[in-house]
């Protein structure tokens, strides 16, 4: 027997550099590693998306608590980017639309044991608008906004703060048009 450790009906062993047996057992005792359900989920940018929701994230503590969730070097923020509910933590959307599209991986971290991950995959389903590329596309425009339309399906205004019509649109279906808002 190791100095130091004794065997008391099988519950006390050595592990390493120290003595551990089982819990209850007045000896020190491995810690348990806390889960996380799911360990995967979707997350769809598109506002009207089936996956454009909340993530719930089920917590089991195994005598643990939670320390965090971090993504990468930024720590999430209880009551702004998750809330809870008893052992449910959910991710919320205004969070989540942060996100770009790819594999996003959310670690729970806890006061003993490994950290879990919740691999969140983020897509985005928007639909193309008929061709259309605006580009810039954010930012402060200044006449004229070059607006091109591969497939010749944009007519009437484009809606901006004020509206502004479209002043000039020429060529053939297959042939991008450019449009020059004013």
């Amino acid at each position: 027997m190791y100095r130091g450790c004794s065997d008391r009906n099988g519950q006390l062993f050595r592990y390493g550099y120290q003595c551990i047996g089982r819990s209850g057992s007045g000896h020190p005792s491995v810690p348990q590693n806390s889960g996380i359900s799911p360990v995967s989920a979707t997350f769809d940018l598109n506002p009207n998306g089936t996956d454009h929701a909340a993530i719930p994230v089920t917590v089991t503590w195994n005598g643990n608590t939670l320390t965090g969730i971090t993504n990468g070097g930024y720590t999430l923020k209880q009551g702004t980017d998750y809330t809870v509910s008893g052992n449910v933590y959910t991710i919320n959307t205004s969070y989540l639309d942060t996100l770009a599209v790819g594999t996003v991986n959310l670690i729970f971290n806890f006061s003993a044991g490994n950290p879990a991950t919740l691999a969140v995959t983020v897509e985005n389903t928007t639909p193309a608008l008929g061709g259309l590329t605006i580009n810039p596309v954010s930012g402060a425009y200044s006449a004229p906004l070059t607006v091109t339309i591969s497939d010749n399906s944009l007519s009437g205004n484009l809606f901006t703060t004020p509206p502004q019509a479209i002043r000039s649109r020429s060529a053939a279906p297959s042939t991008p048009v450019v449009c020059n808002i004013i």
